[in-house]
């Protein structure tokens, strides 16, 4: 890989901690990918405030809504943006630096707290009266009946089209405020869970005076039954922007913005980046996409690979989204045993009966040996040769793929020597070794002989290995400081290959575990 590749990942990985910084990042041919984000989702809402409204004179109100859950937050953007205004988050006892920052930047005339006491409290509310004359509270009993109240003063006049979801997960609302929004109409939560569509809402659909109404979800999330029942208070049949999951959702809504050149991509996997995300989605004529936080799926990049796109925005830092989702990478399996993404650890076996396809001995120096992948076997020569060349030294094969059984008798091993609490922190059981997938190796410091395994960390090949290894598709899989999440001790010695795009991904943005990475539970235990 090249040396301007490797830097171009590594911006990609990159965290804005001061709240309005876009970063470049590569993408696919033609598409541009760049970053607004801050070290949190605070200064991530900032950031995406300060791209939206430049010019503070502009902006004559603020939301201010929680960023610890969605539930009172989802129908604030359609209104926000019909205000041209930012959404900005609060915790519930205090406001964030950067939410202050933001707030002096702008001096609005006036700020509208999304959602009850209990979410921001009073204490909150009076120390918004520092940034603004006049500050509101739009809140109710829970988040429907939130979500009614900011509908109908958003919209006092009423709407044409009114765009309605279910109000139990956040993900189809994101999806759908920001299309509501771009077209200047309002989003009205529903409880999936009613059998019969409340009178409320059937009031506030009233009050509306909609003659079209959408639904944003599949059936699944929200039933026929209550659509029918909201449609008929506008006297429309009802439309349905909906597919089997919230990407494919994500991807429908999308389509509905018809010829774009940007699109925005947020996680799908947590709301604040998405609802911060709105006012400037409405603003660029871009739909705001869910994407899985590590990679694009094959549903997504039918809208991020579209002609017309010229431009991919990540809302969030790597934490959220990481630098692949930029890169368009496609996204593999963390499952299949011959997936170089997958993840082995003490929750996620290999089963017993495993055997990695397409072996092959790998020409290095061997200690202890074993074979490899084909794949993983040639990078890892490459590795060796490199380390070699660039004055690290030379390095052997300890250990590479290992059988159920050979693990069998290593761990059965460890127990008779250490007692089974220390072995297994140090040996995998059999059924949970990477080795057994042959995609890593054990690998030792050589010079006249060659030293052990445990004598590896802290030599010239170490250091070079851990600045140097994602180059060729490897990661040193088990850091110090980390077994509380990867359920092993340090093992500097001890690599894994996953190939170099996500390998140099993940030394660019500063993860140590693959649970980290793919956002996975720690395994620190069987």
């Amino acid at each position: 890989m090249s040396k301007a590749r490797v830097l171009a990942f590594a911006l990609s990985a990159l965290i804005i901690s001061s709240a309005a910084a876009v970063v470049s990042t590569p993408a696919y041919a033609g598409t541009a990918a760049s970053r607004i984000a801050g070290s949190d989702r605070y200064e991530t809402a900032a950031a995406v405030s300060q791209a939206a409204f430049g010019d503070p004179k502009a902006v004559e109100v603020v939301f201010v809504t929680t960023g610890a859950s969605f539930a009172d937050s989802l129908s604030a953007g359609p209104v926000a943006t019909v205000r041209n205004a930012p959404v900005l988050l609060a915790h519930n006892n205090g406001l964030p630096r950067a939410t202050i920052d933001e707030l002096r930047r702008l001096s609005p005339k006036e700020i509208v707290i999304v959602g009850g006491t209990g979410v921001i409290s009073r204490s909150v509310g009076d120390q918004l009266k520092s940034y603004a004359a006049t500050v509101t509270r739009t809140g109710g009993a829970d988040r429907y009946d939130t979500s009614r109240l900011v509908v109908e003063q958003g919209f006092p006049n009423g709407t044409g089209t009114v765009y309605v979801t279910a109000g139990r997960t956040f993900a189809d609302a994101v999806s759908g405020g920001a299309l509501a929004a771009a077209k200047s109409a309002p989003l009205l939560l529903i409880d999936p869970a009613l059998p019969r569509l409340d009178a409320a809402t059937k009031q506030t659909l009233g009050k509306l005076g909609a003659s079209r109404l959408v639904v944003i979800g599949g059936q699944g999330a929200l039933s026929s039954a209550l659509a029918q029942e909201a449609a008929a208070v506008t006297g429309a049949k009802p439309s349905r922007l909906g597919g089997a999951d919230r990407y494919e959702t994500s991807a429908v809504v999308a389509g509905e913005f018809g010829v774009i050149d940007e699109v925005l991509l947020a996680t799908g996997t947590d709301f604040p980046d998405a609802i911060s995300a709105i006012p400037l989605a409405a603003r660029r004529g871009a739909p705001v996409v869910l994407t899985i936080p590590y990679c694009v799926s094959t549903t997504t990049a039918r809208i991020t690979s579209q002609p017309s796109v010229k431009t991919l925005t990540l809302i969030g830092g790597v934490g959220a989204l990481r630098g692949l989702v930029g890169n368009q990478h496609g996204c593999l399996s963390t499952t299949d045993p011959h997936s170089p993404w997958l993840v082995v650890n003490k929750k996620r076996p290999l089963p017993s009966s495993h055997e990695p396809a397409d072996m092959r001995p790998v020409n290095v120096r061997n200690v202890g040996g074993g074979w490899m992948r084909r794949e993983a076997a040639g990078a890892l020569e490459q590795l060796f040769a490199h380390a070699s060349a660039e004055g690290a030294g030379a390095m052997g094969n300890a250990s590479a793929h290992r059988s159920y059984s050979y693990q069998q008798q290593l761990f059965d091993s460890a127990v008779r020597r250490k007692g089974i609490a220390q072995a297994e922190i140090d040996t995998a059981r059999p059924g949970f070794s990477e080795h057994q997938s042959g995609m890593a190796i054990d690998v030792v410091a050589c010079g006249n002989g060659c030293g052990s395994i445990y004598g590896f960390g802290g030599t010239p090949q170490s250091r070079w290995v851990n600045d140097n290894a994602h180059r060729f598709g490897f990661i040193v899989r088990y850091e110090p400081g980390y077994q509380h999440i990867a359920g092993y001790m340090s093992e500097p010695w001890h690599l894994r290959y996953v190939g170099a795009a996500l390998a140099t991904d993940y030394k660019a943005g500063g993860f140590h575990t693959l649970e980290q990475y793919f956002g996975l539970p720690a395994a620190p235990h069987y």
